[in-house]
């Protein structure tokens, strides 16, 4: 049925993301040349990379915010202790999950998590946006704010 957890990742492999510079004009094909060197990929003028990525980035929270409440409907017990509401609420709620229909459910918006979580990564590269250096920048500043140093 669904893609094993271990390919994940693998639906970008080998697709480009290349981001015109940010003070050229032009549309969003013109912009930073051509895709990658695989000829597979998507050209886009900066403002179109950040929107894109905005907007990924809002989709991945609500996804993340659904799994807690995916992940309840898991431990549902039956409503009754008879045979029909017990065999009922197994093949809803199961045993764990990927065992039932709540369970595939689960595992579908966690996976659809790690794509979009994918995605995010590939814009923030060819955006040239990482987490790591804005810390070490942060860092860097405040550094040099408590070693006596003023900032102009």
């Amino acid at each position: 049925m669904g893609q094993p957890a271990s390919k994940a990742g693998s639906w970008l492999d080998g697709l480009m993301f290349n981001i015109g510079d940010p003070s050229g004009g032009g549309g969003g094909a013109a912009a930073g040349g051509g895709p990658g060197s695989g000829g597979q990929g998507f050209s886009l003028s900066h403002d179109e990379a950040m929107s894109m990525l905005n907007l990924a980035r809002g989709i991945r929270d609500d996804l993340a915010k659904m799994i807690p409440k995916a992940e309840r409907l898991t431990h549902l017990n039956p409503p009754a202790e008879d045979p029909a509401s017990k065999g009922y609420n197994a093949l809803l709620s199961g045993s764990g999950a990927g065992a039932s229909a709540f369970g595939y459910g689960l595992g579908h918006i966690q996976r659809e998590r790690d794509y979009v979580s994918t995605l995010i990564e590939r814009l923030e590269k060819a955006l040239h946006i990482t987490q790591s250096s804005d810390d070490d920048a942060a860092g860097a500043v405040q550094n040099a704010a408590n070693a006596g140093g003023g900032l102009a």
